[in-house]
């Protein structure tokens, strides 16, 4: 059997498009690590419970007083990594660190967050550094692996959040119905009739649908890949003044380059001050950069706004350049000698990410009701789901009921993370069995009640109220059986002005108010 020729694996190419994501995507993260430094000391170092990852219980937030040396040393070494200062170093500083404050509990949860990880990963292997880094180095190319590692990446993230989107309340405009009413305040008044009717929330719907599945072949095709800025640009420029969805946009925006040749930003910066159209096309783009951020009245925010006013102006220049550039050199030559160790990485890595995003059909149900492999499969904006949880403790020997207020023990962040895996409920029950027996009440017993809505349909009891879930074992790996039965067929959403009526009707029939012990 033939082998397939992977020589093209390992051409060189030019390291300025690394170097560039480099830049860009170092600045990026500056913000989100100033945020979250604010947001542990402020209000998760407070909690007494983190809902840690599968096979990572074992990481813990450390005491507050290690939290200012921290996030001060991460913050140093990400600058250091975004100009390439002793950068394999700090490319792996900077890796640690984000993903630390990923894993140590779910609430941080968010799938840019786990592509940042990812690509902070790519970035301690391959050799960014290689142009416009200030330790400069003789070397000026990398094996092309090194480029393309990231397009592929983008590419799945692109496609796999399309395939999720295959699936009834999607195809039926929900949640995008109700969404676009709470995002419609964000536009002039005179567009607002528009943005809340069933019209736009099947385009938009639909559109997005269409993107995220065809989006990259047309990125990944040098033919097509200048016209996909149109759309790409439009849709994260949309996203980002429509929803509150964090730097995504701004990372996508600033990794889209990438799909160029990875000779572009060479060519850009030797021309620059030769070609004045060059320079015109460039004016163009950051006059629509600085107008967006005007628009948006953030112009001095933070850094990704800055990112952004980076971005436009090339993104305008690969528009109208971005096929003139040279894709592969004609050399063979690697710096990177392992060719075999590249090829295992590579080959395990993307099977890995292909298969990983499917894992939900090891289980019964639908993830949206479940959870079950709902994370790290890229299923971006699907559903809007409303929970109600509460949890009680039992004394047996004098039968004494004990309610738990869950925000005494985590803040609201961490709870919404929760309730999208209601597997993280029984870990909490087992985290309250423990402090009650600490104490010292012996052998009491959890009981527990989950109730969700998901995309505005009647509330349903997520989990079966008979057990003590202090006795009931929590397993990584096995399928959850206390989970109740859903099928999004069973109702179909409709839509209703006044989206929370069912919950008062559900409060009033549980003959209960909004102060009670629900969450």
């Amino acid at each position: 059997m033939k082998l397939p020729d992977t020589s093209i694996l390992f051409k060189e190419v030019s390291a300025s498009s690394l170097g560039i994501l480099r830049l860009l995507f170092g600045f990026i993260l500056l913000e989100d690590f100033v945020n979250f430094h604010e947001y542990f000391v402020n209000y998760l170092e407070p909690s007494e419970f983190y809902n840690t990852y599968d096979f990572f219980h074992w990481i813990h937030l450390m005491p507050r007083y290690w939290l200012d040396v921290f996030f001060y040393g991460a913050i140093g070494s990400c600058i250091l990594f975004a100009l390439g200062i002793h950068y394999r170093l700090n490319a792996m500083l900077t890796f640690l660190s984000w993903t630390y404050i990923f894993l140590v509990d779910k609430g941080h949860y968010n799938n840019h967050f786990y592509l940042v990880s990812i690509f902070l990963f790519f970035f301690c292997i391959v050799d960014a550094d290689r142009w416009g880094a200030v330790s400069t180095k003789e070397e000026r190319t990398v094996p092309y692996w090194q480029v393309l590692i990231f397009r592929w990446q983008i590419a799945i993230v692109y496609f796999y959040g399309g395939i999720a989107k295959l699936h009834y309340d999607w195809l039926a405009g929900f949640p995008m119905q109700y969404w676009l009413v709470d995002a419609s305040t964000f536009y002039p008044t005179s567009l607002q009739p528009l943005m809340r009717s069933t019209e736009m929330a099947y385009f938009i719907s639909y559109a997005g649908l269409v993107f995220d599945l065809t989006i990259a072949f047309f990125l990944l095709s040098k033919r097509w890949r200048r016209w996909a800025l149109l759309p790409v640009v439009a849709f994260h420029t949309m996203n980002d003044f429509t929803w509150s969805i964090g730097d995504f946009p701004t990372i996508m925006l600033a990794s889209t380059p990438i799909f160029f040749a990875p000779n572009w930003a060479e060519k850009l910066y030797e021309h620059y001050h030769k070609n004045q159209l060059i320079k015109a096309v460039l004016a163009v783009g950051l006059m629509l950069g600085i107008g967006y951020g005007l628009f948006i009245s953030d112009l001095f925010k933070g850094t990704n706004l800055y990112i952004k006013l980076i971005s436009y102006p090339i993104l305008v220049h690969l528009f109208f350049r971005g096929n003139g550039f040279q894709e592969l050199s004609d050399r063979n030559k690697t710096t990177f000698s392992p060719k075999k160790a590249s090829l295992i990485f590579l080959s395990i890595w993307f099977a890995f990410q292909l298969t990983l995003p499917f894992r939900h059909f090891l289980y019964k149900g639908d993830p949206s009701w479940t959870g079950e492999g709902h994370l790290f499969a890229w299923r971006m904006m699907l559903i809007d789901t409303v929970d109600a949880w509460r949890m009680k403790v039992v004394v047996p020997e004098t039968g004494e009921e004990l309610p738990i207020a869950l925000d005494q023990y985590i803040n609201y962040r961490q709870y919404r993370k929760m309730r999208r895996t209601p597997k993280s409920f029984l870990r909490f029950a087992h985290f309250i069995r423990d402090r009650v027996q600490e104490g010292g009440v012996q052998n009491p017993i959890i009981k527990m009640e989950v109730w969700k809505s998901v995309n505005n349909r009647a509330p349903q009891l997520v989990n079966d109220t008979t057990l003590n879930y202090a006795l009931v074992p929590y397993s990584a790996t096995a399928p959850v059986t206390w989970i109740t039965d859903w099928s999004y067929s069973d109702e179909l959403p409709v839509y209703s002005e006044d989206r929370f009526k069912m919950w008062r009707d559900f409060l009033e029939k549980d003959g209960v108010d909004a102060t009670s012990n629900w969450r």
